[in-house]
Parts: C-alpha cells; structure tokens; sequence
C-alpha cells in the first residue's frame, strides 16, 4: 500500500541519516576501522603526501601525479593492461553500442525509455565494476596502485579511519555532441554511499581542456568543508541540484578543474559537490579506485583468491 511505502521510506532514509551523524558513524560504525588506524598508521608522511592530505582536509580535492606515488615501472604496466583491456573486441562492440545510446538520446532531449536506473550511457568499463563484486587480482597495476602505502596513507589520513577498498574501474568516457545537455554523472551532484569517502582518479589520457571532460569539483564542499551544508547529501539518494543552481552561488574561482596529462591523480571526497566526463572533443580513459568506511551503504565484499600474505596489515585490512 501507498501509506505503508512511504512509511518504510521514510524510516529508511532516517536511519541512513542517522549513519551520516558523525559521532554515530566514527566512534560507532568504524569504531574498528578507527582502532585498525591508530595501531597501524606510520610515521609522519613525506612533504607531498602531507600537501596532499592538507589539500584533501582543506578543498576536499588535491591534485598529483603518478611519479610523486607510483614507480614509472608500476604506471607503464597499467598503460599496458589498459591498451589491452580497451581492445578486446567485445569492448569494441560495447563501445560502439554506447556511441549509438548516446546519439538516440540527445535526438529524444532526454534519457531512453526502458533505461536502467544510473545507467551512464557514455561510459563503457573495461575492466572492473564499482556496482558489481568482482575478485581483484592484486598483482593487477591498477589493484597495486590501490593498495599502495601512500595511497592508504593518504585515505586514511583524511578519513581518520583505516579504509576499504570497495570499487575499482577503468572507464572509458565517451565523446556527446557539441550542446548536448550534462548527463548524470556530467551534472552537478553528491554521491551518496557514505558520509565520507575517497576516490582516486588516474587520467590514462590527456584532459588538457574542458572541452575533454575533466572532473571538477566545488572546493570546501566535502563534509565539515566550508561549504559542506550547501545542497547537502539526502541518502540512500544522490544529491543533483537543478541545472544552473550551483553556479549561482558558487564563484568560478572555487570551482576546482583538473586537468593534466596522461598520469595525473586526483584525490577526492565525492561526498563532496562534483561532476565531470562531459567530452566533446576525444574519448577520455580514467581509472577510478573507491575507499569507503564500515558504515558505508555500499558493503562491496571483494573476495581476494591471491595470496595476501605479503601486503600490509592496512592494505589486507583494505580488501577484507
């Protein structure tokens, strides 16, 4: 019945806000997520992995590179996995599957009829799945890259937790037509999964413009931010403002566009207000890895068949 609906979604979205209060969802929900980190955090970080948890707690964004975290070695061999990822031909086939989605619905001015819901029409995932539970090989590049200390170090530091590593995907973002309105993921929104979270951003291709879908994000905007009441979170929904609202409040100054060359890094708290993959002008290829806490509403389980042994007691804690 209608009444009784409403009810249970009412009551539903009382208790996610209830998880997103913050003495609820530190001292309760990651109560040993919390411990984890205090036993296990290191020694105080080098000079650019603390700018970058600064940046981080300050903007809710920073910006680096692969050779401030990663090996060239380590970085070559995910260009590899990935070149190879994106030629199978059942990727090709997606690929162009996708291009004709978009085309049907910028012609109709809005989303297909029949259409999932979040379905990204302009995306195509050649490697892993931030919906889906898959079982990372954590020889990977990518899954290494992930699972480095100072990528940990830099989750947990903002987080003030020990994280989770509960997505990973390559993603291939596909060009719209010059005008066609944002979409989804294009728009202005907050993602919902958790009051606080980390994604790790590596562009495996140039996004040297706007024009070649950058992701972009309102600084201050990350809970306890400047600006982290302005169009707040309302889980288990994703917060999409309507479309001019933000940009008549936010000045453009604070509105944080990361662009770069083929190995740039962003960090960033999605909880935050962000968008991006809006391309015109080349197909963008970006790896994307997820850390969320305990009490996120998104409980991904990444079974790990390999041999963990060897990896840190943060990064074991990471895939458990």
């Amino acid at each position: 019945m209608p009444i009784i609906r409403t009810m249970k979604d009412n009551i539903f979205r009382t208790f996610c806000r209830a998880r997103n209060f913050h003495p609820v969802w530190y001292h309760v929900l990651n109560r040993e997520a919390k411990k984890k980190w205090r036993a296990h955090q290191s020694d105080t970080p080098g000079v650019p992995i603390q700018e970058l948890i600064s940046s981080l707690h300050r903007d809710g964004v920073a910006v680096t590179d692969v050779a401030t975290l990663f090996s060239e070695e380590l970085f070559d061999a995910a260009r590899r996995f990935a070149t190879e990822s994106l030629a199978r031909p059942e990727i090709q086939e997606e690929i162009k599957r996708h291009e004709r989605m978009i085309i049907e619905r910028v012609k109709s001015g809005g989303q297909r009829k029949g259409a999932k819901k979040y379905l990204k029409d302009f995306i195509v995932e050649p490697y892993g799945s931030t919906t889906d539970e898959r079982i990372p090989d954590i020889k990977n590049p990518f899954i290494r890259m992930n699972l480095d200390e100072r990528v940990i170090r830099i989750a947990g530091s903002y987080m003030g937790i020990a994280p989770k590593l509960r997505g990973f995907s390559l993603r291939q973002t596909l060009p719209v037509p010059a005008g066609a309105a944002e979409y989804f993921s294009q728009r202005w929104h907050r993602d919902p999964e958790d009051r606080k979270m980390l994604k790790m951003f590596i562009y495996m291709t140039d996004v040297l413009d706007e024009q070649s879908g950058p992701f972009i994000y309102i600084k201050g905007s990350q809970p306890g931010g400047v600006r982290g009441n302005l169009f707040p979170q309302h889980p288990p929904a994703a917060t999409y403002p309507e479309a001019g609202a933000v940009e008549k409040v936010v000045p453009r100054e604070l509105m944080k566009v990361c662009l770069g060359r083929a190995g740039t890094v962003v960090f960033a708290d999605t909880s935050g207000l962000h968008k991006g993959g809006y391309t015109i002008s080349a197909p963008r290829l970006m790896y994307t890895g997820t850390f969320y806490s305990l009490a996120s509403l998104t409980r991904h389980h990444l079974a790990v068949r390999d041999d963990v042994s060897a990896l840190s007691p943060l990064a074991r804690y990471a895939l458990e």
